[in-house]
């Protein structure tokens, strides 16, 4: 579908950052297994010019009350949050000439003030320094998902091995564990881990009763 989508951008260029923010919204609002499907709902009815099913979808991501939200003064913690921790991976530095990115492409639109005031030298650019966390002697429970796209689990996991002592479960949910959310299980793993800790019987316990929601490669 990404052709479709192209050519649904190139003729649609000053509706595009919110088309993309459309799109990326979705994995807040649809389970993982359906996601893929809705996307190219998304896409066909944006091609046919399908502006009833485009608007419904908008409101049902609430899209413009957060194009809203981020076009105001309101937004400027968040977006110096994203340019904090997006900048170093140098994401907002590639070129989307051939591709397309839901994910990136909106939030470098957002901070594109403060990226052109880094590009001027009146920023310092981010850097992520992560020898502190190596001397943490806090035990830390970190709880991913599989199919989060805003957050990939891959970048959990090297986060989670960056705590001497920790827990990391990666759950086959989205970026809202809905499934784990649904199930109350998310909760019951939260309180047991602050309950008991790492290796306690009430952590041990809701980990078990967690299985059948936890990812393996």
């Amino acid at each position: 579908m990404q052709p479709v989508l192209l050519e649904v951008l190139k003729s649609r260029p000053e509706e595009r950052t919110r088309i993309l923010l459309t799109l990326q919204r979705q994995h807040f609002f649809v389970p993982a297994d359906q996601l893929k499907a809705e996307r190219e709902r998304l896409i066909r009815a944006l091609a046919a010019g399908d502006e009833a099913t485009y608007a419904k979808l908008r409101k049902d991501y609430q899209v413009d009350d957060v194009m809203k939200l981020l076009s105001s003064n309101d937004s400027i913690p968040q977006n110096v949050r994203v340019l904090e921790l997006i900048g170093p991976s140098g994401a907002f530095n590639e070129n989307d000439k051939d591709g397309v990115s839901p994910l990136i492409e909106p939030q470098r639109a957002f901070v594109s003030p403060l990226l052109r005031l880094e590009q001027a030298g009146r920023l310092m650019p981010s850097s992520f320094n992560l020898e502190a966390l190596h001397r943490v002697p806090t035990e830390v429970f970190v709880l991913a998902a599989r199919e989060d796209e805003a957050v990939d689990y891959r970048t959990t996991i090297a986060l989670a091995y960056s705590y001497p002592h920790h827990l990391l479960f990666i759950t086959d949910d989205n970026h809202t564990f809905a499934r784990l959310s649904g199930s109350g299980t998310d909760a019951k793993l939260i309180q047991a881990f602050f309950k008991g800790g790492l290796g306690s019987k009430e952590l041990e316990a809701a980990l078990d009763q967690a299985a059948p929601y936890r990812w393996h490669e």
